[in-house]
């Protein structure tokens, strides 16, 4: 495996590993006490309404075989949400917020290479 798919998929593995400790975290915090209270509805349905509020997708992971979260934010971070969807197709609104700050891993040098 060469150095460069190296660090692309140690990336990778690091912002997924990110992920998901919050929404561990997340859904820990929040317990099957809120469950009856989180909005939900057909994937297909929130989409779109998600879209025409301005919201676009900026991330996405498995949490299990049957359950993915995406996180959707609008033009430039000002709210972002977050959202899990079931095999099903149901999806549900765990949290909204204010202030989405995108991470990027730094490039990681590689030997024998000059910086640009």
């Amino acid at each position: 495996m060469d150095r460069l798919r190296f660090a692309f998929l140690l990336t990778l593995m690091w912002s997924a590993a990110i992920l998901a400790a919050f929404v561990a975290v997340f859904l820990t915090v929040t317990g099957p006490a809120n469950a009856q209270s989180i909005p939900c509805k057909p994937w297909d349905v929130a989409k779109v309404e998600l879209e025409k509020a301005g919201f676009h997708k900026v991330g996405i992971g498995m949490i299990s075989e049957n359950l993915v979260v995406t996180i959707m934010e609008t033009e430039g971070g000002a709210e972002w949400a977050l959202i899990t969807i079931d095999s099903t197709g149901k999806s549900c609104l765990f949290q909204t917020g204010a202030n989405w700050v995108p991470f990027e891993e730094p490039k990681l040098p590689v030997p024998g290479e000059r910086p640009a």
